[in-house]
């Protein structure tokens, strides 16, 4: 009874939602125009239908959405495979381990995987485990009801186990997506995956076979501490994406790169996205970039936004970051606020004879 009650809350709230002007008064159609073609995405733990209903309300231009595949091979929405740490799977199922003693998002049917609930990071259990599905209907009502399009940010989690698993993860989103009428980028979805080989495979055989265009993008490993978290990454080497050939040859089937941004970024780590930001730019790939935190005063996030050419950028920190957009163009910033813009502001007057190359702009990073 209780999920039917938030399931009638859900849709309360959709109904409701003009008259909330989104819960917020700063969702995305409110605002003044964003730089060209730059676009803001929601990078949320656990995403719910609730979570999903929030940031979608906050006005979030872009949702990721990360999937894996049930036992019979339903898209499910969930961060990793693993489900012991991030679920109540052992308490509903306590003798489906494997010998290593983890719980298998491919063990468990959509029926099965629909009776788990995920764990806050208290580890008490909130709501109950959805799928693609579930998650895409609730978005075409809501673009309904709203009256705007809601884009979708996919991610293929961890392609190679559901091959060891004899599942084809790629192409069972693809179908789905084709089913919902996503089938190109006027439809603002993107899909995104570690996997170069899995992401040629999709524009070269899958999508051509489903007549679909769905831009693609590579996600980048920067850092060899990530490896552990997603096995795509363990066999793969990205030293050829910093290469003015590689850049072209991923030219070839995706749109655009994606990479992490680390605050404690080295020097190294600054010139080599420095190159490939420039460099990409050349071979016609857009970059996205996931900015895991925020510092106070939204520095980084400046920088890297406004003044650098980053198409996209992927935040935790969606409703803070939009408000943040809305004081910048309204001008609505207190002096302790604006006073890094006016420091910069000066800096460029001084510095006007010459533009600041990709890389000292990054160095402003903290």
């Amino acid at each position: 009874m209780a999920f039917d009650i938030k399931k009638l809350l859900i849709l309360l709230l959709v109904c409701l939602a003009p008259l909330r002007s989104y819960g917020t008064g700063y969702a995305t159609s409110n605002l003044e125009p964003l730089p060209p073609n730059k676009f803001i995405i929601a990078n949320v733990a656990g995403l719910d239908i609730e979570k999903l209903l929030a940031v979608v309300l906050d006005g979030a231009d872009y949702i990721e959405q990360n999937l894996v595949l049930s036992k019979d091979g339903q898209p499910v929405i969930l961060d990793k495979v693993e489900l012991g740490t991030t679920t109540n799977i052992a308490e509903i199922y306590p003798d489906r381990s494997r010998q290593d003693g983890k719980y298998y998002v491919t063990d468990f049917s959509l029926n099965e995987l629909k009776g788990v609930r995920l764990l806050d990071p208290q580890g008490k259990p909130t709501a109950y485990i959805s799928s693609f599905e579930e998650q895409l209907r609730l978005i075409k009502m809501l673009e309904q009801k709203l009256n705007r399009k809601i884009g979708i940010y996919l991610k293929l989690v961890q392609t190679a186990f559901h091959k060891d698993e004899g599942l084809d993860l790629c192409a069972k989103v693809l179908g789905t997506l084709q089913s919902y009428g996503y089938t190109s980028s006027k439809q603002n979805v993107y899909l995104q995956s570690y996997n170069s080989e899995e992401l040629q495979r999709a524009h070269d055989t899958l999508m051509p076979m489903l007549q679909m265009t769905i831009p693609l993008v590579q996600l980048v490993d920067t850092r060899d501490a990530l490896k552990a978290e997603t096995s795509d990454t363990a066999t793969h080497n990205y030293d050829w994406i910093y290469t003015n050939f590689g850049l072209y040859s991923l030219a070839s089937y995706a749109a655009a790169v994606g990479i992490d941004w680390h605050q404690d970024a080295s020097e190294q780590e600054k010139t080599r996205l420095a190159k490939l930001l420039d460099n990409a730019e050349k071979a016609g790939i857009a970059t996205h970039i996931f900015l895991a935190q925020q510092d106070q005063e939204y520095k980084n996030f400046d920088i890297l936004y406004y003044q650098l050419k980053i198409a996209a950028i992927k935040t935790k920190q969606i409703k803070d970051t939009l408000q943040h957009i809305k004081n910048r163009q309204s001008g609505s910033l207190s002096i302790h606020e604006l006073f890094p813009y006016l420091e910069a502001s000066e800096n460029k007057k001084q510095q006007s004879t010459s533009n600041p190359s990709t890389l000292s702009i990054l160095r402003e990073l903290q």
